[in-house]
């Protein structure tokens, strides 16, 4: 039986990111995890729609980074989890963002070029979409 593995990586001091392979033998699908806790610092005047823009902002940056390089298949899956209605009021509430990646050319998971890819797609990421969302603020815990 072929097993998974996952990678713990610390690229930002407030989000827990890893990485993830089904079959570490052949990982041509990459799984990213990006975790926080969001607060609202600005009112949000519709949060559904804030979400949903939030969502494909991810999608294109995305979209524009894979276009750049050469490891990554331009297919991707963005899976966004936040709350609206935790949000309202400028309350707390859990973000989670899956990403999946299908490789071109297969790495090996344990590889410096490898995590090198993967710590380069998740600090831009943050730094680019993440960080530009000036209504909200991230925190690794609970507590801002």
């Amino acid at each position: 039986m072929v097993k998974g593995k996952k990678l713990i990586l610390d690229v930002n001091k407030n989000f827990k990111t890893n990485v993830s392979v089904v079959n570490i033998n052949n990982p041509s699908v990459v799984h990213l995890n990006i975790t926080s806790w969001v607060g609202v610092v600005h009112d949000i005047e519709n949060e559904e729609s804030f979400i949903r823009r939030f969502n494909k902002e991810i999608k294109q940056y995305l979209y524009s980074y894979l276009n750049n390089h050469e490891i990554f298949k331009q297919k991707y899956i963005v899976d966004l989890d936040m709350s609206a209605t935790s949000m309202k009021n400028r309350g707390k509430c859990f973000f989670e963002c899956d990403i999946t990646l299908i490789e071109r050319n297969v790495l090996d998971f344990s590889s410096d070029e490898f995590k090198y890819y993967i710590t380069n797609i998740l600090k831009d990421l943050i730094k680019k979409v993440f960080y530009n969302k000036k209504e909200i603020s991230f925190n690794r815990n609970r507590t801002f």
